[in-house]
């Protein structure tokens, strides 16, 4: 983003807009919910719960299993081995499976490979029997290779250059009895063995709501502004200067009680924010941003607050636009830095305003607009741009629990956020946010004051929460819809504010009963998956039961619970959810175990640099890395050249690097050298020049 502007409902040609006319007369029969057009949104999304793995060029790569959404690697993606072939030259290999997991880690060992993906036409697939004699094969929705040597997206290529690569297939329509993961080979280094591991996805549960301030009425000493739409004059706390005082007219026409895409009734009077394609007339909002300025309403600036507001993306934003852009937040004063490309450095100026996700995100990605989602976070300067040398905001998406922060076009969500300042020259600053009560992003060590040479008001404390709308900068391309934004409910406060709390929207309860955490049933016994799941304030409809984030069974009634056959040996996650007649859905917590005992098997290394047969200067520093993995720990790696160990590593922190200068010219050959916790070593080796 490249704004440099700090004005709202934006005065300037083709950003946002309000209109005149509110469809008055309309008759609206259903409510918004149960329109067609947002029954046809909803039916598009991906999976409720999750953000599934994704192989365009927003999704996975070497340091995020989402890129653009930015869901980092949570350690290793690795579980288990399931299975493993052998194969040499362009073949099929066919590696036979106990089970059909929906997402699973392919990987070689002792050589490379590479392997034709889904992007070429001759995609992986997994052939399933199931327990009734029948038999499918299922297509791969995804599959990229993890490449150690950049931080870019590889899902695109046509071909997976393993080393290691993660594949994502359908889900099995019935029980499976068996399957197989088949998949063909452009060229090998030789003969290559296959290996398939479970997938562990970084993916954490989305929390139960959490209720406050708003759930008890909305009253008391807590509560500093709850602006109501209907009240005469109720722009007054957020436009404290008469030149920014809006006219009665605007006014009116920004204010609906309607969808105005499905002219399904709000419920409410909403501020809309109207952004237009080209051809549209010039328009009229607000002169400046709306803000609540803490100084000029209370007397004073405060070290933390909470803010609630009600957000709904209108259908035009179903590919109607691939622009990032703000949504309301908090800031500090913003005069010298925190806005406009002014860097904050802690000594300046600081904001936490939010964000929603468009461009860069891939177009065929199932998480933007286009698809019925619209992914929001926070757009933030804060001290934490130098070290990303980011002149402009950075984005933090909201994502990594569940599906928050993916926010459906057409539907209603209440939006609340909690900044706490830190104590200058100390690194616990605090910030929160909540999608419909439920927590979807937690720091306690920010930064954004410091004792500095600048006298900036408060020391950088709270001054303003910011009503910014916009897309940054004039938008380019425009739009080729009109984007209509619903806002509402603009509240702030001393404490946690919260969503409503009917008593139809208390969620269930569910816990694991058995097996319990850390145990060690013994291989190929069954084994009981039991829970204790409890309504809330709706019957409950099902129990999911997953292992490894595969589903492997549903109870509608209860007592619930399943026998769990074919677990592979080793280490596995279990995880159940219960969902109710009121479509909350909430998760258990994990339950990790161990399935009989796993034999040891040595580490796996892999030397990204120096490449293969490559010629260096003599004056030039050979750069030297390796990755090691290991189903336990590793407790050394060692660097050879000519046989010569030149450097020693201990413990577990793979990538390892080094590197090497100053030799005569020659042929060398790299040997590296990798120890488990139990003793077991591998190693490989490459060959470089000096010339």
């Amino acid at each position: 983003m490249t704004s440099r502007r700090k004005f709202l409902f934006a005065g300037a040609t083709a950003l946002a807009a309000p209109v005149a006319l509110h469809g008055a007369g309309a008759q609206a029969t259903e409510s918004a919910e149960g329109h067609p057009a947002v029954k046809a949104a909803v039916s598009k999304l991906p999976p409720q719960g999750t953000i599934l793995l994704e192989d365009s060029g927003s999704g996975v790569s070497r340091d995020y299993f989402q890129y653009t959404l930015k869901v980092k690697w949570k350690g290793s993606f690795q579980g288990a081995l399931l299975g493993a072939q052998t194969g040499n030259g362009a073949t099929t290999v066919r590696i036979p499976l106990s089970g059909a997991p929906e997402t699973l880690v392919l990987r070689t060992k002792s050589s490379w490979a590479n392997v034709y993906s889904r992007e070429s036409g001759r995609a992986p697939s997994l052939e399933v029997k199931y327990t009734d004699s029948s038999s499918a094969i299922l297509a791969c929705q995804a599959d990229a290779t993890i490449d150690p040597s950049t931080t870019k997206p590889m899902g695109a290529d046509t071909r997976l250059q393993l080393g290691v690569a993660v594949l994502r297939f359908a889900v099995p329509a019935k029980p499976v009895a068996s399957a197989a993961l088949v998949f063909q080979t452009i060229n090998t280094g030789g003969s290559v063995t296959f290996e398939a591991y479970q997938f562990l996805s970084p993916i954490l549960p989305e929390p139960s709501p959490v209720y406050g301030l708003r759930a008890r009425g909305l009253a008391g000493p807590t509560l500093i502004e709850a602006t109501d739409f209907n009240k005469p004059n109720w722009w007054h706390p957020w436009f404290r200067m008469l030149s920014m005082m809006p006219s009665a007219q605007t006014v009116a026409s920004l204010l609906v009680d309607r969808d105005l895409d499905t002219l399904a009734p709000l419920d409410r009077k909403a501020i809309l924010v109207e952004t237009r394609p080209a051809g549209f007339p010039p328009q009229t909002g607000f002169p400046e941003s709306a803000a609540y300025m803490f100084p000029k309403n209370l007397g004073k600036e405060l070290d933390e607050v909470y803010f609630q507001y009600r957000l709904r993306f209108g259908e035009g934003w179903r590919g109607g636009s691939m622009q990032s852009g703000k949504l309301p937040g908090i800031a500090s004063d913003t005069s010298m830095a925190g806005n406009g490309g002014g860097t904050a450095n802690g000594k300046n100026g600081w904001s936490f305003r939010g964000l929603f996700v468009g461009e860069p995100m891939a177009a065929s990605s199932p998480y933007n607009s286009n698809n019925g989602v619209v992914p929001i976070g926070w757009y933030t300067y804060n001290p934490d741009q130098i070290a990303e040398k980011q002149l402009y905001g950075l984005h933090l998406p909201w994502t990594g629990r569940g599906s928050l922060g993916l926010i459906e076009i057409g539907k209603d969500y209440w939006i609340d956020q909690y900044v706490k300042v830190n104590t200058p020259g100390k690194k616990d600053g605090i910030v929160r946010a909540w999608i419909n009560g439920q927590l979807a992003y937690e720091r306690t060590d920010h930064v954004m004051r410091d004792v500095g040479p600048y006298q900036v008001p408060g020391n950088l404390a709270i001054q303003k929460v910011w009503m910014t709308f916009l897309h940054g900068g004039d938008i380019n391309p425009l739009p080729t819809k009109i984007l209509r934004t619903y806002w509402s409910d603009w509240t702030i406060a001393t404490e946690y504010i919260g969503p409503p709390a009917a008593a139809a929207s208390k969620p269930p309860t569910i816990s694991i009963v058995a097996p319990q955490e850390g145990a060690n049933p013994p291989a190929g016994v069954a084994f009981p998956f039991d829970v204790s799941a409890m309504p809330g304030g709706s019957s409950i409809s099902k129990v999911d039961f997953y292992r490894d984030g595969a589903l492997i069974g549903t109870d509608t009634s209860a007592p619930y619970g399943m026998s769990v056959t074919g677990s592979a040996v080793g280490k596995h996650v279990l995880m159940a959810v219960v969902t109710d007649s009121a479509k909350n859905v909430v998760y258990s917590n994990p339950v990790h175990m161990m399935v009989g005992t796993p034999v040891n098997v040595p580490p796996t290394v892999t030397i990204s640099a120096p490449v293969a047969n490559s010629t260096y200067s003599p004056k030039a520093s050979v750069g030297i890395r390796a990755f090691v993995t290991d189903d336990e720990s590793v407790s050394k790696v060692m660097f050879y050249i000519n046989s010569m160990a030149f450097a020693t590593f201990m413990g577990t922190k793979s990538p390892y690097s080094s590197a090497i200068g100053g030799m005569p010219p020659g042929n060398y050959t790299l040997k590296v050298v990798a120890t488990d916790n139990k003793g077991l070593t591998s190693s490989a080796t490459t060959n470089f020049k000096i010339a």
